[in-house]
């Protein structure tokens, strides 16, 4: 299982994740940004791989892309840093 979210953000990178599991996991990621807040997520999130990094900033960055009025400056920052994989 692992910790949370770390599990979560491992999972994002497995290449072996499917439709369905990708509609779930970017749920429960954005699930854990709203629960740890913004600088925990992107905290925890920064101790990652690179690769680990870009796949869960694949799936959480939706939430600012498609809805403009949600703003998260540390998870944003951590996404232009590692060169806005969206």
């Amino acid at each position: 299982q692992g910790r949370y979210p770390e599990s979560l953000f491992l999972k994002a990178a497995d290449p072996t994740l499917d439709g369905g599991g990708s509609e779930g996991l970017t749920t429960r990621l954005l699930l854990a940004l709203a629960v740890l807040g913004d600088e925990e997520f992107a905290a925890r999130l920064a101790g990652q791989e690179p690769h680990v990094q870009n796949a869960t900033l694949r799936f959480v960055s939706s939430i600012w892309r498609n809805h403009k009025g949600f703003r998260y400056p540390a998870t944003q920052a951590l996404w232009q840093r590692v060169g806005s994989p969206c």
